[in-house]
């Protein structure tokens, strides 16, 4: 019953009653919050989905890459993108930011003398072949600890 009401107004095409439904669906969620946070985690992710797809945005990607251990960002995203680009590389910029500091980070101890290795795995970890297009977000969603 409750689809079909958003249905109609939805078809109505009338922003004002879109723009209430929105405040209403708003209100809805941060109250779910405060009495089931998990259960608006999951709610907030599937928007963040429906809204943007499984991609990292920029602030998300600096803030994972912040938190990484033991160093935490070792390159901005300009430096990364301008290794990309020097080494021919053709990524996604937020991701190639995040899997090169990743790389610098967890292989630090083989990376720390060659930092071109790190950029080289982070090619490798995003050409994988056997994964999935989304696997960065999927990682970051999945695997890190947050």
């Amino acid at each position: 019953m409750l689809k079909q009401y958003i249905d109609k107004i939805g078809e109505s095409k009338d922003t004002s009653k879109m723009e209430r439904l929105g405040d209403m669906l708003e209100e809805l969620i941060y109250d779910l919050k405060e009495s089931h946070p998990d259960i608006y985690e999951g709610y907030k992710q599937e928007l963040y989905e429906l809204a943007y797809g499984k991609k990292l945005t920029k602030e998300m990607a600096k803030e994972w890459v912040s938190e990484m251990k033991p160093v935490g960002e070792h390159w901005t995203m300009e430096q990364t993108t301008n290794a990309m680009t020097g080494l021919g590389y053709n990524f996604e910029g937020v991701d190639f930011y995040v899997v090169s500091n990743m790389m610098y980070n967890d292989y630090n101890d083989l990376v720390v003398e060659n930092e071109e290795l790190a950029l080289r795995l982070a090619k490798d970890w995003l050409n994988d072949e056997d994964a999935k297009d989304d696997k960065l977000y999927c990682y970051w969603k999945n695997i890190v600890k947050r």
